[in-house]
């Protein structure tokens, strides 16, 4: 009878952490549909009628639709990864400033603009802060520099932005990409640069006119 106990005590606990292992397997990145902000915080999309992190049943922004990219994602990085690795290291510690590892995707260090196409690709966004291409006299030497958003369009333009930084009502730091074209948009203001970009790798917007998918929006001409 104990034998038997300790049996199924056994299986029990192998079920458990096969349930976890594949709960870990399935833990995603946050989803590609477009979200707006309620008045309650959430990130929502009224359209799809659902409230990120959640993902529609079906269509392109499903589970199964996602799973399926990832696994072709991956393996095309895989064999990107094994060629570029050794360069983008050095590339991402010429900037002078000690960047972690997982930062690196996200932050490229004191870049002058025309080598931000060095760490990016189509609809990808990263922060940096702008170091002028040439410098001709003592005063053009910044005390400091600007922190920059910058992004590459589906068609490969680049186009970078002030990051600014705001108060909220309470008084806390808030972030906010500042866009001077009067065709956009303003932009949405977070609490942290991290919901910052978490939002644009989420954000998705369709031109009418060509069909293009962007995960900023950009001027339409």
């Amino acid at each position: 009878m104990g034998d038997f106990a300790a049996e199924s005590s056994s299986r029990s606990r192998s079920k458990t952490r096969n349930k976890t292992a594949r709960r870990r397997k399935t833990s995603l990145t946050p989803p590609s549909y477009s979200v707006e902000e309620n008045k309650r915080g959430d990130l929502i999309n009224p359209v799809l009628k659902v409230k990120w992190p959640e993902r529609p049943a079906k269509g392109r922004h499903s589970m199964q639709y996602y799973l399926r990219r990832k696994r072709a994602k991956e393996q095309g990085q895989e064999m990107e990864r094994k060629v570029t690795s050794s360069s983008c290291s050095d590339k991402a510690g010429a900037s002078g400033i000690p960047v972690a590892r997982k930062l690196k995707s996200r932050f490229v260090g004191i870049k002058p603009v025309s080598e931000l196409i060095s760490y990016l690709k189509p609809t990808e966004s990263v922060l940096y802060y702008q170091q002028p291409n040439e410098y001709f006299t003592i005063a053009d030497i910044p005390l400091s520099y600007p922190l920059m958003f910058a992004y590459m369009s589906c068609e490969g333009k680049i186009y970078s932005y002030r990051v600014r930084e705001t108060k909220g009502r309470d008084g806390t730091k808030m972030w906010q990409v500042y866009v001077k074209d009067k065709n956009l948009p303003d932009q949405p203001v977070f609490r942290s640069l991290d919901a910052m970009l978490t939002y644009y790798h989420t954000f998705a917007i369709m031109f009418k006119e060509n069909g293009r998918v962007e995960s900023f929006p950009i001027p339409s001409h």
